[in-house]
């Protein structure tokens, strides 16, 4: 499996490449190309194109929860398909993906909607259970928090069913390929906690060894003491590598690096597991 980060919060110096809040990468798998995540704007489109990674071609698009920083990027990647000429891809996600979300520290104000795209599209699989996407890649969708210092905690407004309710984002979802080395988990935001998210991997697989943890792990406003309990889980998992990025957060990352194995990601990185080869 390939791994190419279009989008991320940071990105190397001495490129052309460009940063946003946001996250996006394309995987190319068992013969697939699949998008996981858009960002918030197109930009993940420009560095596609300077990479030369081949966005034109995916089959398959899907979405680890409905925020504006994730899926932003949906009508650019449908007007930019339908100009090449593209197949519809599949779409695959949580249904509380395509809700509407608002921001309600600033006035109310609608930050996403979605379902612009997803709802009533011929191609679009909206899940709440785990599925197999290929013989080797799990899409772990709705995840729950079942770690106890990872309670979930409002911050904004989703409408479900014509109300607008706190959002617990119930749509937090990710992948996890299944390798001869073990488990690559790929989290989106990771809004049920990277330590639930990574029980659920495992529950799904009943693989516990993890060759790879990549993006957002959701600790940037985390206390110091909900970073050392995660980082005391992630010791106990013994990850051959971690690739933290996003939403992780600055001491989140910091504190990871005194005793797991950290490495850089951000907008250009690539890897290709089994062989184990990681480049920009």
């Amino acid at each position: 499996m390939k791994i190419t980060v279009l989008t991320d919060n940071s990105v190397r110096c001495g490129t052309t490449l460009t940063a946003e809040h946001g996250f996006s990468l394309l995987l190319e798998t068992n013969g697939r190309k699949i998008l996981f995540d858009t960002g918030q704007s197109g930009r993940f489109l420009d560095n596609a194109r300077i990479i030369g990674a081949p966005v034109e071609a995916i089959d398959t698009v899907i979405l680890s929860h409905g925020h504006y920083d994730h899926t932003g990027g949906l009508a650019a990647l449908s007007g930019y398909l339908s100009k090449c000429g593209t197949k519809t891809p599949d779409y695959f996600f949580h249904p509380a993906a395509a809700c509407r979300r608002k921001r309600i520290r600033n006035g109310n104000i609608l930050i996403n909607d979605p379902g612009e795209i997803l709802n009533g599209c011929p191609t679009a699989h909206p899940t709440t259970e785990a599925v197999k996407i290929t013989d080797s890649l799990w899409l772990l969708s709705g995840i729950p928090s079942t770690v106890p210092f990872e309670k979930r905690r409002a911050g904004d407004e989703i409408e479900q069913k014509g109300t607008w309710v706190p959002d617990m984002v119930p749509d937090d979802s990710a992948l996890v390929w299944e390798g001869s080395q073990g488990l690559v988990i790929i989290a989106g935001c990771a809004h049920a906690g990277v330590c639930s998210t990574i029980e659920a991997a495992i529950t799904t697989t009943g693989e516990e060894r993890i060759a790879d943890l990549i993006g957002g792990l959701h600790l940037v406003s985390a206390s110091k003491s909900r970073i050392h309990a995660t980082r005391k889980y992630l010791e106990g998992c013994h990850l051959q590598e971690i690739h933290p990025c996003h939403c992780t957060g600055f001491e989140a990352t910091v504190a990871f690096t005194k005793t797991l194995p950290v490495k850089d990601c951000r907008v250009g990185w690539t890897a290709n597991f089994e062989t184990q080869a990681t480049q920009y």
